[in-house]
């Protein structure tokens, strides 16, 4: 039999008021999947670092499977609720004990001794596995009856899917570059973006483009130079990023931003961040409106995957 072990960090701007180390959320059968506060505090709530685990799986494939679904599930109940979290995709690997120590441990103890990974980890699900580590605010709170209800919708929705996933770790990773907003602005609208669908143009024009793909093979250009300029034809037979994420916000009309619609706040941010990215003279300098975009995107990824 074999267990998922999955350590994630939460950020300090939101959490969950659970005042116990340890809930249960799920038990079928012999299969039980459970949180746990990692590190000597005694509360969901004040530790930066948490632990899902889930036991007694039938193989290490089924064990890993699960713990992927069941991070989607948080994924989902963290993106409804507006909590951050790092799940490790993108966090340093690397460090930790040596393979030599590792091996001198495990012939100390009788157990198999591994390093502790920031991510998914499958174990064999007895007590023969020991995980070590090398290493030894205000916030506001999520109630506790509000995140369990979150949790049972996300456990009855579809696995979250890659562009899905993508936008929460992007969305995520915004919230550990508190340091500079012009940072996080640039990480959520690349957020935005990952739930974004880009579509193709209309016919005429993507016929038209398609002669001016034969005129420049026919006109006497360098090939490096008539290769390039053929890739950006055909680039524009899709719509662009602007028009793709106006279209995007449209499933949240009816509400405001800061006074104004969605798709003139999304028009308001993305000038933003075009300034950012790509070096403009006259820099943004004032509010980015960093909070109000987190969530306009959380509203996204807790609506219908209809509406992206």
């Amino acid at each position: 039999m074999y267990r998922f072990r999955l350590r994630f960090d939460v950020s300090e701007g939101r959490r969950v008021n659970i005042d116990e180390a340890e809930i249960l959320i799920h038990e079928d059968a012999e299969i039980v999947v459970w949180l746990r506060a990692l590190g000597s505090v005694r509360a969901l709530q004040d530790a930066d670092v948490w632990l899902l685990m889930g036991s007694a799986y039938s193989s290490e494939d089924e064990a890993r499977a699960a713990g992927e679904h069941w991070r989607g599930v948080l994924e989902r109940t963290f993106a409804v609720l507006g909590i951050a979290a790092d799940f490790g995709d993108y966090a340093a690997k690397g460090g930790g004990f040596t393979q030599a120590v590792l091996d001198d441990l495990s012939d100390r103890t009788g157990h198999v001794v591994v390093n502790e990974v920031h991510g998914l980890m499958v174990l064999p699900d007895d007590d023969a596995a020991l995980v070590i580590s090398g290493a030894a605010k205000g916030r506001a709170g999520t109630p506790r009856e509000q995140f369990l209800r979150a949790l049972s919708d996300a456990k009855e929705s579809p696995d979250i899917d890659r562009q899905e996933r993508l936008a929460f770790d992007l969305y995520s990773a915004s919230a550990f570059v508190s340091e500079s907003p012009a940072a996080r602005l640039v990480m959520l609208m690349m957020a935005l973006e990952a739930l974004m669908d880009v579509g193709e143009r209309g016919e005429e024009l993507r016929t038209h483009i398609d002669r001016l793909v034969l005129a420049t093979d026919e006109a006497e250009l360098d090939p490096s130079d008539a290769e390039s300029v053929k890739n950006a034809l055909r680039g524009l037979k899709r719509e662009s990023t602007r028009s793709a994420g106006r279209r995007l916000v449209t499933a949240l009309n009816g509400r405001a931003y800061d006074g104004i619609t969605p798709v003139k706040f999304f028009n308001h941010c993305y000038a933003i961040r075009s300034a950012l990215v790509h070096g403009a003279e006259d820099r943004p300098s004032r509010d980015l409106s960093t909070e109000l975009l987190r969530s306009c995107i959380s509203s996204l990824v807790s609506s219908s995957p209809d509406a992206h």
